[in-house]
């Protein structure tokens, strides 16, 4: 199903775990408007699928039908997503699958939100 500006809702995760990501990461006090989260909602949930789709190129590289976290970690670096790579090592090291999802959600995100961040205290 489509929404009006033609990204599909089934790309955007789930609106009240970005709002709980978005509180626990930013300063106390900061007030996210429906609008932001819905974009950072959206915005995710593109990157994901294009981090699928890169992954999925080294999967297919190397004749295997299973996603490794070897192939994202591969994805990430072709992508010039270096700066996720050890933080989501970190999350890859000695945990569940089970629980490095989130985890790694939550670094990545946090990464994202600082380098908002710098972009918007940089002069223009």
């Amino acid at each position: 199903m489509s929404t009006a500006n033609g990204i599909d809702k089934e790309f955007e995760l789930p609106h009240a775990s970005v709002a709980r990501i978005l509180k626990s990461k930013l300063p106390e006090g900061v007030s996210v408007s429906r609008e932001a989260k819905q974009a950072f909602s959206k915005s995710a949930g593109i990157f994901i699928l294009y981090l699928t789709a890169a992954s999925n190129e080294f999967c297919k590289d190397s004749k295997r039908q299973t996603l490794s976290a070897k192939d994202i970690l591969e994805a990430l670096r072709s992508l010039d997503f270096g700066d996720f790579i050890e933080p989501l090592e970190v999350a890859l090291d000695g945990k569940s699958q089970y629980y490095v999802a989130p985890f790694c959600s939550d670094i990545c995100f946090f990464q994202i939100c600082e380098k908002v961040q710098t972009l918007e205290k940089s002069p223009s």
